[in-house]
């Protein structure tokens, strides 16, 4: 079982933890998670109901515009991937901006390479809009996908 709850000051530290192990060179930075855990639309962490204190992984998501809502991260520890974990924040979080009257769809951005998230977000229905070249830091492209609500 799984506990998915709104984000702590106090999860920083965690959250760092699994922003590095994940993006690596691309990871946000300290300022800009701490800005990102006063100021988002949704920020949640999941945690195993064994190890309550733990955080498994995070979903980030920014208001875009006024239709329109942005996942900006979404990230399960590397030795958490695979146990569907992401799929539940995904699911959670899409059903929360779901009744959000004003929000009609969402946005992320994904790396061209990334098979296991392509799968994740095709699964959800997300469609790929366009391939953006020299998206991230290290040159690689992104996708930017979209979610019609």
């Amino acid at each position: 079982m799984v506990i998915v709850e709104e984000v702590l000051d106090m999860d920083l530290q965690q959250l760092m933890q699994i922003e590095n192990a994940v993006f690596n060179q691309d990871a946000f930075s300290k300022r800009l998670m701490k800005m990102l855990i006063r100021n988002h639309l949704i920020f949640h962490t999941i945690k195993l109901t064994e190890d309550p204190k733990e955080i498994v992984g995070f979903i980030i998501v920014i208001k875009e515009n006024a239709d329109s809502a942005n996942i900006i991260n979404i990230a399960i520890r590397p030795s958490e991937q695979n146990k569907h974990y992401g799929s539940t924040l995904l699911q959670y979080t899409i059903q929360q901006l779901s009744t959000m009257k004003k929000i009609t769809k969402i946005h992320l951005n994904v790396k061209t390479n990334n098979i296991p998230a392509l799968k994740l977000y095709k699964k959800f229905n997300f469609v790929v809009l366009k391939e953006i070249e020299n998206y991230y830091r290290n040159g690689e492209s992104a996708f930017l996908m979209e979610l019609q609500l």
